[in-house]
């Protein structure tokens, strides 16, 4: 089936002091403020013998209670070196929880202050651990719509799931909208790993490492882990092929980027969703946007724009000149019209 309604996207203009896209990825982090969400944990346990923590969203101006159980469900996927309650996912929280809508954040595996029990750690293609969850909240809020969102790595790893499940997930999922998503992980290696993106590597790889030296035991003895390799690692690549890949049962990293990259994907979703993306994104090459791809699925939305940087969309008010958000207002817009 083909999604009829009409969705309109704004255009975005970059706060005049913030159109270098390295400007916007950093505004992004540092001015979406601290929105005073009140979360409720609960973990899940996995097939496998691990977890996966929920954060369960309230506002003082909009519980789960007072907004009632016929309000739709969101539950949002956050990046690498994320979590369930960033400032980014706040943001978006607040603004869908004031048009009724009620919120809760998977944080993936180890991303919850929470070292996992298994040796696996998340990565750009655990879409199943997000169908873990998604089936778990639509047993239990069936008859509501639930919509699903993705940050960064987040985006790639729902638009993975979408398309890997097609029309089964059109009794399940009302509508998506993935935020800054890789589209070719191949491609986006290279601008990791030179320039000031080898800076945006490092701070990544620094969180990373912290995690992984706390129990480094438990990858003792899996085919081509080699720690020290992994922890000396100077770009994500590197670090993928001495960690990640083995771990997650992939040749090196190229056997990785390859399967999980959502270009391979996105052909095949099969309910509305909304791509929002910079074509200036710092951390990936702009050429990697299946523009071909996106145009002939008549299920997918691009808001495809000049400028934003890396989850940045970051403008200017005339209000008091406080900074206002393209990417959250797009989403709760589109979520409005879908659901």
């Amino acid at each position: 089936m083909q999604h009829h309604k009409r969705v309109e996207i704004e255009p975005f203009t970059p706060h005049w002091t913030l159109t270098n896209p390295h400007a916007q990825t950093l505004a992004g982090s540092f001015l979406r403020p601290d929105m005073g969400a009140i979360f409720r944990r609960e973990r899940l346990s996995t097939p496998d013998g691990d977890f996966i923590d929920l954060d369960y969203v309230d506002f003082p101006f909009a519980t789960w209670q007072q907004l009632g159980e016929d309000a739709p469900i969101v539950l949002h996927i956050h990046g690498l070196g994320g979590n369930a309650r960033s400032t980014m996912a706040q943001q978006i929280y607040y603004t869908l929880s004031q048009r009724g809508v009620r919120c809760v954040g998977m944080n993936l595996r180890s991303a919850s202050g929470e070292t996992n029990l298994t040796a696996r750690k998340y990565h750009g293609g655990s879409s199943d651990d997000l169908q873990f969850v998604h089936e778990t909240l639509h047993v239990r809020y069936s008859n509501v719509p639930i919509a699903l969102i993705g940050i960064s790595l987040g985006a790639n790893i729902l638009l993975k799931y979408l398309g890997e499940q097609g029309e089964r997930l059109q009794d399940s999922v009302a509508a998506a909208v993935a935020i800054s998503p890789p589209f070719d992980f191949m491609k986006g290696k290279y601008t990791m790993s030179r320039g000031l993106g080898l800076g945006y590597t490092q701070q990544l790889l620094r969180g990373i490492r912290a995690d992984l030296m706390q129990h480094p035991e438990r990858y003792e003895g899996i085919k081509g882990v080699q720690l020290d390799k992994a922890l000396g690692a100077r770009t994500l690549h590197e670090f993928d092929d001495y960690f990640t890949a083995p771990v997650h049962g992939f040749e090196n990293h190229l056997d990785y980027y390859m399967t999980v990259a959502s270009k391979n994907y996105v052909h095949n979703v099969r309910i509305p969703t909304l791509i929002l993306r910079a074509v200036d994104d710092p951390f990936f090459d702009p050429t990697d946007i299946p523009y071909a791809l996106i145009q002939r699925n008549p299920f997918l939305y691009a808001g495809i724009v000049e400028h934003g940087g890396h989850v940045g969309f970051v403008e200017g008010s005339a209000y008091g000149g406080q900074h206002q958000f393209w990417a959250e207002r797009q989403t709760a817009n589109f979520l409005s019209w879908v659901i």
